[in-house]
């Protein structure tokens, strides 16, 4: 693939630079140019045009900032950009706010595979690492059941964030856009889920009562 740039994407780059990391300016170029050029690639070219300095060196986006971005996500790119910069204070291009939402899954053109749950061998035999660590501290799971991750983090296995739950609670989770949710938001849209679980089954017990 060739090096070389257009007026275009050097103009681009300018534009981009102010206050985002490689990798954000890299999502954002290709995502706007279809190519695929790696963060290094990146890097060399704004070294080059003397544009690495307004680079930031670390992430800006904190868990806060992405749970905004989340919950807002039915927002119109332009639109969400100009909420996101004036709640934070910052100066995002929807270039970038938009690399990084469809990079997450939050966007119309999501591309990213999903992440899979980890699974390990035991004994010749494929299982969850998640339902392993589950069992090895409260037993076998009951059918019907499954385990969840609280922060939504498939990688964070450890008991402190794993629930056992009924598989049409984790079902719901996903139907209403858990799954890609971050990892700050997570733990409360699955208590909306059981909350709302709860409800439902105390009215369908009622109506039964009633009859």
């Amino acid at each position: 693939m060739s090096g070389r740039y257009t007026d275009i994407q050097i103009v681009f780059l300018d534009s981009i630079c102010r206050g985002n990391t490689y990798k954000e300016i890299t999502q954002a170029f290709n995502y706007r140019f279809n190519t695929k050029k790696t963060p290094m690639a990146i890097q060399h070219k704004l070294k080059a045009l003397g544009l690495d300095e307004y680079v930031s060196k670390e992430s800006r986006y904190t868990e806060q900032q992405l749970t905004f971005l989340y919950v807002n996500k039915q927002l119109s790119w332009a639109a969400l950009t100009k909420e996101y910069n004036k709640k934070f204070s910052e100066e995002k291009t929807i270039d970038a706010i938009r690399a990084l939402m469809t990079q997450n899954g939050w966007g119309k053109y999501h591309t990213e595979a999903r992440k899979d749950r980890r699974r390990i061998y035991i004994n010749g035999s494929q299982m969850m690492l998640d339902r392993y660590v589950w069992e090895c501290v409260h037993g076998p799971i009951p059918d019907g059941y499954t385990v969840v991750h609280l922060d939504n983090d498939t990688a964070n296995n450890k008991i402190d964030n794993l629930k056992l739950a009924p598989k049409h609670i984790k079902l719901a989770f996903v139907a209403q856009g858990g799954a890609d949710a971050p990892k700050a938001l997570a733990p409360a849209m699955y208590a909306k889920v059981m909350l709302q679980n709860l409800i439902g089954r105390i009215e369908k017990s009622g109506r039964l009562s009633a009859r």
